[in-house]
């Protein structure tokens, strides 16, 4: 798919979410990973898996709808690979006894900064946990444009 068509279906998506009013926090969605209603339901759901029962380390993005899994992941002593937003500064890994007490907080860009550690490549996950605004029915996914998810 070109770029110009990725694009444009990244647009039709978002605008579908908002018709149906299914977003979340934070607002406007256009030219991010959009949040939305049911995305806490979502992390819970993901704990039912074997995989997430077996992984020791998960990795997730640090957009706002992977927010409550990466929370999960803490407190259920799992070390956290979080990507910095846009990279900038690497990759935080957060450590589940540093944050103990304050997952909440952890799992959050401030707070993964101020418990985590920056690391310039992360280590293996066990489990990559990624939002996309759209994902085909062969599994590929479409992100919000930056290329982030590819790397």
């Amino acid at each position: 798919m070109k770029r110009e068509e990725k694009e444009a279906f990244r647009e039709k998506i978002w605008e579908k979410m908002e018709k149906e009013k299914i977003v979340a926090f934070p607002l406007p969605i256009r030219g991010r990973i959009p949040n939305f209603i049911g995305s806490d339901r979502a992390a819970e759901k993901i704990r039912e898996l074997k995989e997430w029962e077996n992984a020791r380390t998960i990795a997730a993005n640090p957009d706002y709808a992977q927010h409550k899994i990466r929370e999960l992941a803490l407190r259920e002593g799992k070390t956290l690979i979080m990507a910095s937003p846009r990279l900038k500064h690497g990759y935080l890994r957060i450590d589940p006894e540093k944050a103990r007490g304050r997952e909440e907080h952890a799992s959050t860009i401030k707070g993964a900064f101020r418990l985590g550690m920056q690391i310039p490549e992360p280590t293996r996950p066990d489990l990559i946990i990624t939002g996309c605004v759209a994902v085909d029915k062969k599994g590929y996914r479409l992100g919000k444009g930056g290329g982030y998810g590819d790397r």
